[in-house]
């Protein structure tokens, strides 16, 4: 199929059947001499056509808006941020729960009931401990999600599929703005008590030992002194992140290091002249988050010592000063054999003719290429990116006419989450609008040059064994996984025998296509078929329900065990209250009972299967044997870490099913396979989007060697694998004369690569959901269908993000009620690194801002 007959938008249906033409004849044939009657193209052509139109029934009116429906399949492309805020909010309030209790307790002996303020005393010092050591689990957390090295690490390990290493900003930021919120809260609620008693004392309505004022004297303590310092800290470090869209950069970044400030002061607020002198025992600081510190230097130390220089080889400024179009700076630097990246990672950046500080910027080069490329979109006038473009444009030196520049940049990194494991994907759409498009074309850069190894007949071989081996892998998991659930329902109910391909198979297949199609036709939406359509699509949601609400054990497993290690016994000398192991018990027997009912419908034929039958009546004999010995509240550090482990392992294994997708097996099989080194993907779609002339103008020449080199080492075939699209999505009638000009005699322009107007994504992904039922019923049969994966990357506004998951959702959820698509899965993935679209473009001036500008340009 041409690239360009999809590009054009043209009728799904005319280019779905070019499609299914070219992979049809033989295997019909087949199909056709098993069954000995001629219908099968007929049937076939027919199920493409139900298909589309139940598809497109099934579809809700406006993919724009969020639909109702869609709302669970939304919070479940999200849930590893579900995971991380819902884990992150437990172990805040068990932290708090744990130490609020236990000053509670103290409390309770220290102030007679009789006291003046009796409640105030009892209630706001726990209060106070609590918020305290709450905001120290925070010190713990935040140097690691600054640990820019370790995150890279740890995102290419199995980690990943439970924490989404690639929202670590915003966990920063979140973790962030919640010891903000903490820290204003304590702090109100000190300044009113001790300030109320304070006045209580001096009208004489609170004693004073010795006429000694003792809680005005809180005020000018050593340690109410260090703690006014972290609150100074504190509103420094939440204005200018606040803000951090609005200031410069170096604001901000020079700013945000008073955070170490807060560190130092922490450690003195708990060793103050009390805690040195008269030895009053307290919590220590430094206590807590000196490993985790420790490591985040480490992490740094190690960032500064791997710190590289290197010269630049290209450099262009585009755009100009006067001209109301986007100005942009290309820069080449020269790559290292050592320097390793994943595409979509992005490295730091410092020219010390500029300044001296670092700025982040993705790598829009292949990792295996020899230079490390970005592209830059300046904002602003009097900026670092201006200035780099000021440098750029009175220095427009260019390797092929003056030789190399002797210019060197520091560069620091790789860091950054790369984009999604695409090679256990069988099928890419990546979809960049402005800068966003650096990451994409990394990626396709990469994808490039593994085809550029192969020829066609090779990859065809590639892809169809692969095809096969997913299919027989399938068909023999669904016949081999069956539960003990299944087993019983089979007995009971005993399946009628499903015959295929015969010629009674092949009759029934045409008289229920032909009439489905004919109730569609005259009833439409009343239809019977409709009804029972859209019936299997409620039963799809209602899996994808299940599934979201299984990300509630894990939490509350999580749960348990911390309040099992913090209501032990001996709370320092305080028993807990016996309402505390009433909860504990209740607890676990529920999570329990759940776990069995989730161990009767996993597979048998999985080796955690066995291990689950070992764990559901090791929980049950520990509830019975812990309740008859009166042992909850009372547990050893051996009845500890034995109870933590049986929920840690039964929240794992009901997270492992809600996390992972239902084609994680199939996936498994792609990525082990030794013919996908081979063959990197089955196709692949780079779709470009942008209001800017010059970035595209100066973009396309990089789309249009990779394209004419595909089309020379595979022929008409590389158009098949490879299609690219750009999108203008706004300009003036003359700036876009002049750029057809500009390109017309490139051979991505002759074959329609340029398209003036916003991308039908909505169309794309139906065309190629109903490309892959067409594939199983060709090729494979109903028997057999091929499980594919689909990963549809984006890179740009955060806000049009939201729209394209709700059309992937949609068309997903719509997919799944017809016949032959409930294998095909459509995963959505948004690499933004978790920042939000900046709303004001007058000024930019920050990297952080830069960063997110880089790949949050909307369609226009």
């Amino acid at each position: 199929m041409a690239m360009a007959s999809l590009a054009s938008g043209g009728d799904s249906v005319t280019v779905l059947d070019a499609t299914y033409e070219q992979s049809a004849s033989s295997n019909l044939q087949v199909q056709e001499a098993e069954s000995g009657v001629g219908l099968t193209f007929k049937i076939f052509s027919m199920k493409h056509k139900f298909s589309k139109q139940a598809i497109k029934f099934l579809l809700p009116d406006s993919l724009d808006k969020k639909a109702k429906y869609s709302l669970p399949t939304l919070l479940y492309n999200e849930r590893k941020a579900l995971l991380f805020f819902f884990f992150h909010f437990v172990a805040t309030m068990v932290t708090f729960q744990h130490f609020f209790y236990k000053k509670f307790r103290l409390q309770e002996e220290k102030v007679p009931e009789a006291a003046p303020n009796y409640w105030l005393k009892r209630l706001v010092p726990p209060f106070e401990f609590g918020a305290m050591h709450a905001i120290l689990l925070q010190m713990v957390l935040l140097p690691l999600s600054m640990a820019r090295h370790t995150i890279s690490v740890l995102s290419e390990t199995h980690l990943a599929a439970f924490i989404p290493f690639e929202r670590t900003v915003g966990m920063h930021i979140h973790m962030g703005y919640t010891m903000c919120i903490i820290v204003f809260g304590s702090s109100l609620v000190f300044f009113f008590f001790f300030g109320h008693l304070c006045r209580e004392q001096h009208a004489g309505l609170e004693p004073t030992p010795n006429g000694v004022f003792t809680f005005c004297e809180k005020f000018e303590s050593e340690i109410f002194r260090t703690g006014l310092g972290i609150l100074a800290g504190i509103i420094l470090l939440a204005t200018s992140s606040f803000l951090r869209n609005r200031i410069p950069y170096e604001i901000f970044y020079y700013g945000h290091h008073v955070v170490f400030a807060i560190f130092a002061l922490a450690i003195a607020h708990t060793m103050d002249q009390k805690a040195r002198d008269h030895g009053q025992e307290r919590s220590q600081s430094f206590k807590w988050f000196t490993a985790t510190l420790a490591l985040y230097i480490a992490d740094r130390l190690f960032m500064g010592f791997n710190m590289r220089s290197l010269p630049v080889v290209e450099w262009s400024a585009l755009g100009d000063r006067m001209q109301e179009d986007k100005r942009f700076v290309i820069v080449r630097l020269q790559k290292p054999l050592s320097f390793t990246f994943n595409p979509g990672q992005y490295v730091s950046l410092m020219i010390q003719e500029l300044d001296f500080t670092w700025h982040p910027f993705s790598v829009g080069s292949a990792p295996n290429e020899r230079t490390l490329d970005f592209y830059i979109e300046v904002y602003g006038n009097n900026t670092w990116t201006s200035k780099l473009w000021d440098l750029v444009d009175q220095n427009p030196k260019n390797p092929k006419v003056a030789g190399k520049l002797n210019l060197e940049v520091k560069v620091m990194g790789p860091y950054g989450v790369a984009i999604s494991d695409y090679s256990s994907f069988r099928h890419i759409m990546t979809i960049g609008t402005g800068t966003g498009v650096v990451r994409m074309l990394s990626l396709m850069k990469s994808v490039y040059l593994q085809l550029m190894q192969i020829n066609a007949e090779t990859h065809h071989d590639c892809t169809s064994v692969m095809t096969e081996l997913t299919r027989d892998f399938t068909a023999e998991q669904q016949a081999s996984s069956s539960s003990i659930l299944k087993v019983l329902r089979k007995v009971i109910l005993r399946p009628p025998t499903v015959f295929a391909n015969d010629k009674r198979h092949v009759m029934a297949s045409f008289i229920q296509l032909k009439y489905r199609l004919w109730q569609f036709h005259k009833h439409g939406l009343g239809s019977a078929t409709f009804k029972g359509l859209e019936r299997k699509k409620k039963e799809e949601e209602r899996q994808v329900l299940w599934r979201l609400l299984a990300l509630i054990p894990p939490i509350l497993e999580l749960a348990l065990a911390l309040l099992t290690i913090s209501w032990r016994g001996d709370m320092d000398g305080y028993e807990s209250i016996s309402e505390m192991h009433d909860g504990l018990v209740a607890g676990t027997i529920c999570m329990t009972v759940f776990f069995f009912f989730f161990w009767l419908q996993t597979p048998m034929s999985s080796f955690m299967w066995w291990v689950d039958l070992a764990v559901v009546p090791s929980s049950l004999m520990c509830i019975i044997l812990w309740s008859q010995w009166n042992d909850w509240g009372q547990f050893d550090s051996y009845q500890i870490f034995a109870y933590a482990m049986l929920a840690l392992y039964r929240g794992y294994r009901v997270l492992c099913y809600a996390v992972y997708p239902r084609q994680n097996y199939v996936r498994n099989l792609v990525r082990a396979a030794a013919v996908r080194e081979v063959a990197p993907v089955d196709t692949f779609h780079f779709l470009f989007s942008s209001r800017s002339v010059a970035l595209i103008e100066n973009i396309w020449p990089e789309l249009d060697r990779l394209y004419v080199g595909l089309e020379k080492v595979l022929g008409p075939y590389g158009a098949k694998i490879c299609q690219i699209e750009v999108h203008l999505t706004q300009c003036s009638p003359e700036k876009l004369q002049e750029l057809q000009k500009k390109l017309a005699g490139t051979r991505l322009y002759q074959v329609g690569g340029l398209h003036i107007g916003r991308p039908d994504t909505e169309k794309l992904l139906i065309q190629k959901l109903l490309a892959r039922i067409a594939d199983d019923f060709v090729i494979g049969g109903n028997s057999k269908p091929s499980a594919s994966s689909m990963l549809v990357a984006f890179c740009g506004n955060t806000e049009l993000g939201s729209q394209l998951a709700s059309q992937c959702n949609a068309v997903q959820s719509a997919g799944q009620a017809v016949p032959g698509a409930g294998q095909h899965s459509i995963q959505f993935t948004q690499e933004n690194y978790g920042l939000s679209t900046q709303k004001n473009v007058a000024s930019e001036t920050s990297a952080p801002t830069r960063l997110v500008k880089q790949r949050t340009e909307a369609w226009s």
